[in-house]
């Protein structure tokens, strides 16, 4: 079994199974913010789903789900709020589903599928960031995080969602966007992403979850909708089994 890690000012404790990170809010000196992206055409709302559990879904698989990834296999992530508060929302995208909290102004977890074909790169990066007009509540702006000295970190890596131009523009959406210091935006969680999709290749398919740890009543705040600035990150990462029908990693 893979080990994870949890980074808490400087002490590196080893534990299976999850990827805490600290964020590094002191990480902002040398760098400087992204441009906000352009606009792009309208979203359509997809289609709902049901869960045969009778529970809210939490991934609705799209109409070319891969034969063998069992929705009964993916992660039952909570979206606790999910029955008549508006503070939790699922929200399903073509490459990713999410639950969005309003008061954080930002998902909780993004959860996403990779196999091995979705790792071939069929598009390049948009940087079209913009509003997620899915959530019904309001998602963060691009302008939020204008001159705030952090950056638009992504929770499902834009690197993760290159298999279609779809997948890869709403990426950008700022549903799936966190504040996270350049340093650690650009250092160690970049370097964390890119180890997934190797351990994708290897373990085919995997599936990941990740968001921000957000536990507090009271964090920084940034721009004009209050986007919270989380400290901690986290990535849990699932594949049912190795090619010789063996449990892998969890």
């Amino acid at each position: 079994m893979n080990t994870g890690f949890l980074m808490k000012k400087g002490v590196l404790i080893l534990f299976p199974v999850f990827f805490f990170i600290f964020s590094g809010m002191g990480l902002n000196e040398k760098y400087t913010v992204d441009k906000p992206g352009e606009a792009v055409p309208e979203q359509s709302v997809p289609a709902g789903c049901s869960d045969k559990t009778g529970k809210p879904p939490v991934f609705c698989p799209p109409d070319d789900f891969e034969p063998g990834l069992k929705e009964d296999f993916f992660p039952r992530v909570s979206c606790p709020g999910q029955s008549g508060k508006e503070d939790h929302e699922i929200i399903v995208h073509d490459g990713f589903s999410l639950c969005y909290r309003e008061s954080y102004e930002q998902a909780e977890w993004v959860a996403y599928i990779i196999t091995a074909d979705k790792l071939e790169k069929n598009a390049e990066r948009t940087n079209d960031f913009r509003e997620d007009f899915l959530v019904s509540t309001g998602s963060a702006s691009p302008g939020d995080y204008k001159y705030s000295g952090y950056d638009r970190g992504h929770l499902a890596p834009a690197a993760d969602m290159a298999y279609s131009t779809e997948t890869m523009s709403q990426s950008f959406l700022m549903s799936n966007m966190s504040p996270q210091a350049p340093g650690f935006n650009r250092g160690i969680w970049k370097n964390l992403e890119a180890q997934v999709r190797t351990w994708a290749e290897e373990y085919n398919p995997l599936y990941v979850v990740t968001g921000p740890v957000l536990e507090e009543k009271v964090y920084p705040v940034i721009g004009e909708n209050q986007v919270v600035v989380p400290e901690y990150y986290y990535k849990v990462l699932y594949t049912p089994e190795t090619p010789e029908g063996k449990p892998a990693m969890a």
